[in-house]
C-alpha cells in the first residue's frame, strides 16, 4: 500500500469519527416543539437535554445517526409513559432545512408527524 493509500484511510477514518462525534453532541436545550395548539399539553415542549415530555410520557433521543446527503441526524425514541410502561421502538429524525431566503429551520419528522423546533419563548 502507498503512502496516499494511507494518507487517504487515515483522513477517512478521521472524518467518519468526527461525524459521529457531531451526531451525539447535538444539544437541545433551549429549543422546543412548537405544536402549533394547545391539547393535553402547552403548544411549546421543551427540550431538557435530549429528552421532551409529552401528554402521558416522557421521551429520550438515542444513538443517532447522521443522515448522509441531508442536515439531519436519526434518532431511536425511547419513551416511557407516566404509568411506567416503555414505549420504545419509534423512531425520529431532526431535519434542518435552508429556505430560499438563507433562512434556517429544525424540524421533528416521525412516521406521523413533522412539528417545527423552534427556540421557546
Amino acid at each position: 500500500m502507498n503512502m496516499v493509500a494511507i494518507l487517504r484511510r487515515l483522513f477517512l477514518a478521521l472524518v467518519i469519527s468526527n461525524t459521529a462525534l457531531h451526531a451525539s453532541a447535538q444539544s437541545l436545550d433551549g429549543l422546543c416543539l412548537d405544536t402549533v395548539e394547545e391539547g393535553c399539553m402547552p403548544r411549546f415542549l421543551p427540550f431538557y437535554g435530549n429528552s421532551v415530555d409529552f401528554c402521558e410520557e416522557t421521551c429520550s433521543l438515542e444513538k443517532p445517526v447522521n443522515v448522509r446527503g441531508l442536515d439531519g441526524v436519526l434518532y431511536d425514541l425511547s419513551c416511557r409513559a407516566d404509568y411506567d410502561t416503555s414505549l420504545d421502538g419509534s423512531r425520529i429524525m431532526l431535519l434542518t432545512q435552508m429556505n430560499w431566503e438563507g433562512r434556517r429551520s429544525m424540524y421533528w419528522i416521525s412516521a406521523n408527524d413533522t412539528i417545527k423546533i423552534v427556540a421557546c419563548p
